[in-house]
């Protein structure tokens, strides 16, 4: 792999990190709306149904088995982040 390889790869990295925060910033606008009707209704900051299926559905997304353990852990971490801004919102 050359250097100039390497650079373009990096830069395809930098734009996919780019959407991604743009994306993680929308997700957690969503969750300060979803927290809003939780408190107007008294729903628990977690529910673990919703978890474990949000979880199931965004596996079924990764095509490569090698990545699934990997994903799993970040869409976890996800929801963590999320459920924190909810609470630290109280």
């Amino acid at each position: 792999m050359t250097s100039k390889n390497l650079e373009e790869i990096r830069l395809e990295l930098d734009k996919i990190d780019h959407e991604m925060a743009i994306l993680f910033e929308s997700r957690l606008n969503l969750v300060a709306k979803v927290r809003e009707i939780k408190m107007a209704e008294s729903l628990p900051i977690l529910d673990a149904k919703r978890e474990e299926k949000v979880i199931a559905q965004n596996l079924a997304y990764i095509h490569d088995p090698k990545h699934i353990e990997l994903y799993k852990e970040f869409i976890i971490k996800v929801m963590e982040i999320s459920r924190s801004l909810q609470e630290e919102k109280k």
